[in-house]
């Protein structure tokens, strides 16, 4: 399948993930040279909706609230011992907005601002990507988590085309040398053997064949909760739809048997019972694909995403926008305004060191 590589997860070590949630990409603004405290302006801030300013950007709740909603601890390095797990997702959020407001600011100062059309760009290659792997639209996908597309390009896409657009200022890659990197790299984009599965799971292997009997004759699914064979694990109205293509060539899955099993299957069959984990599954081939090489065309701004951003770390350009993390972090004024994000500010100016065995245990409050 196509490979999205995001610049924010370039590096996977611990000093650069703090890096990420804790220190932002700060410009200095015009006006805005001086040191900031913690409560600088706040006092000025009469809207109860305003969580927080950045160099005079406005974050507000409602941005906050939808942070929250997609916050994940187990994404976070060192899981489950990583002592940022122990702060709220409010506290997380509000960093997360801050950094990534500070990217943009970063970039434009730069020069080479987030233009409209490269965050389309960057959203039709991920929604490509997505609905590749989803049997349902991208949009449904985003619907699902409460997020609408201008959400989710505010909040994912335009702070990943910042940083790429700081790492890869300067470089430039021929078609040539793009469709090069392709031609060595098909297995990157290509799309495996896929199939789409319906299935219900029944308490016992009795249960399960009886329903197989019934199932098969109909070839549906919902016939089997019609007929009331026993009351499916899946519950619900409908044979529970896995709503993502499943690659056939898994070989390290719970769902190999069922992989193996429906290898050959033509799309409309259902399968004899499949023992998954101590639990019997009845399984209906909604769908198949074929493998499939995606062409140059479709997939060129991957392409050029991946090269730029492998060229940009090879010239050790990560590590001179960490440096400068630093040092313009001193300069920006970020105000925080609930009282217990407040020192969001202090642990955004002067991050945690870690140690040789992990994280430090600077205080969250």
């Amino acid at each position: 399948m196509p490979i999205l590589k995001s610049v924010r997860h370039c590096f996977h070590g611990p000093q650069f993930l703090l890096l990420l949630l804790l220190v932002p990409l700060a410009i200095a603004m015009n006006g805005c040279s001086k040191p900031s405290s913690e409560t600088d302006d706040s006092a000025n801030t009469p809207d109860s909706n305003v969580v927080a300013t950045v160099n005079g950007v406005i974050i507000d709740r409602d941005e906050m609230y939808q942070e929250m909603e997609q916050y994940v601890p187990a994404q976070l390095q060192g899981f489950p011992q990583n002592p940022l797990l122990g702060v709220s997702a409010g506290r997380v959020a509000l960093q997360h907005l801050i950094t990534d407001e500070l990217a943009q600011q970063l970039a434009k100062d730069s020069g080479v601002p987030v233009t409209d059309d490269e965050v389309q760009s960057r959203y039709d290659d991920v929604k490509m990507v997505k609905e590749s792997e989803s049997t349902k639209g991208f949009e449904d996908l985003l619907n699902g988590q409460g997020m609408s597309v201008e959400q989710f390009k505010e909040e994912s896409i335009k702070p990943d085309v910042a940083q790429y657009n700081i790492v890869g200022k300067g470089i430039a890659v021929p078609d040539q040398n793009l469709l090069q990197y392709y031609s060595a790299h098909l297995n990157e984009y290509t799309e495996p053997a896929r199939i789409h599965i319906e299935r219900i799971v029944l308490p016992d292997e009795a249960s399960a064949q009886q329903a197989y009997q019934i199932a098969s004759k109909s070839s549906s699914l919902d016939s089997v909760i019609s007929e009331n064979v026993a009351p499916p694990l899946t519950g619900g109205d409908n044979a529970a739809d896995i709503a993502q293509w499943l690659d056939l060539d898994q070989t390290s899955t719970p769902l190999k048997a069922v992989l193996k099993a429906a290898e050959n299957a033509p799309a409309g069959s259902v399968l004899p019972p499949i023992n998954v984990q101590n639990q019997w599954w009845l399984v209906m081939v909604v769908d198949r694909k074929s493998k499939d090489v995606m062409p140059f065309d479709k997939v060129k701004h991957i392409v050029q995403w991946n090269v730029v951003t492998a060229k940009a770390s090879a010239a050790g350009n990560f590590q001179k926008m960490e440096s400068q993390m630093q040092d313009i972090t001193q300069q920006a004024v970020i105000n925080v305004i609930p009282p217990q994000y407040i020192s969001l500010v202090r642990q955004l100016k002067n991050p945690p060191l870690f140690s040789s065995q992990g994280a430090s245990a600077t205080p969250n409050n």
